[in-house]
């Protein structure tokens, strides 16, 4: 299942930053970039803290810029049921 980095995308195009601005940051292709934030694989630990500070971005706040497999797809709740028909 994909993550989703929504959230960051939206501040970084907020600032009028593209996939080039955050791979010349990271040193990446855009292409490697283009996939991360459509969910095809994860940034690192330090690219993430990179991207964070580069934004301004409190480092405590990291999991809802780049959040856990868990959170970052809420249908895995649904497709297990765990909440039945109530919310959680």
């Amino acid at each position: 299942m994909k993550k989703s980095n929504k959230l960051l995308w939206a501040i970084i195009k907020s600032e009028g930053y593209r996939y080039e601005d955050v791979g010349e940051l990271l040193g990446r292709s855009v292409g490697y970039i283009g996939d991360r934030f459509r969910g095809h694989g994860s940034f690192t630990i330090n690219e993430a803290y990179r991207i964070l500070h580069w934004l301004d971005l409190p480092e405590a706040d990291i999991y809802k810029y780049f959040p856990p497999q868990a959170a970052a797809n809420e249908s895995i709740v649904e497709s297990l049921d765990l909440c039945g028909k109530a919310a959680c």
